[in-house]
């Protein structure tokens, strides 16, 4: 249990209601200035993750993430991390529904791990410079390959 200081706080508790406690410890247990601004600076360096960048920095597929290269699209299809690949699908998958008898032929023509097969051996043989483009103009360049049969 902390003691209660006999010092005088209260002008500090204006600031922040957590100062008068913060004065009260340094007190009580003769924590000096040195290791105060010792673990002032860890807690800030400890809580750098809270304020991390975007999940787009990180190298995850998000709704805000809407300009994904084909070289990203290939390394989380390829992936072992399930929930990578999974996005991944979900996004050739968005991609394919969007386009579904409109620029080809759809889902009568083929299953969808077939689709998803045959999209991914193309994607995997374009060129350094292709592979830079955004991933949804290359699918969409492979799905008009399957137009219907009138």
């Amino acid at each position: 249990m902390i003691k209660k200081s006999t010092y005088d706080v209260s002008h500090h508790s204006a600031i922040c209601g957590v100062t008068g406690d913060y004065y009260r410890i340094s007190a009580t247990y003769h924590i000096t200035r040195s290791v105060r601004v010792f673990l002032i600076i860890l807690c800030c360096l400890l809580s750098g993750g809270a304020f991390a960048g975007s999940p787009i920095n990180a190298g995850f597929i998000s709704p805000d993430n809407v300009n994904l290269s084909t070289w990203d699209f290939l390394k989380f299809y390829a992936t072992d991390n399930v929930q990578k690949k999974d996005n991944a699908l979900m996004y050739m998958l968005g991609v394919e529904d969007a386009t579904e008898n409109k620029l080809w032929c759809g889902y009568a023509l083929f299953k969808t791990l077939t689709l998803n097969e045959l999209v991914y051996v193309s994607l995997k043989n374009k060129t350094n410079e292709e592979l830079n483009s955004r991933a949804a103009e290359l699918i969409i360049n492979k799905l008009i390959e399957y137009p219907c049969k009138i």
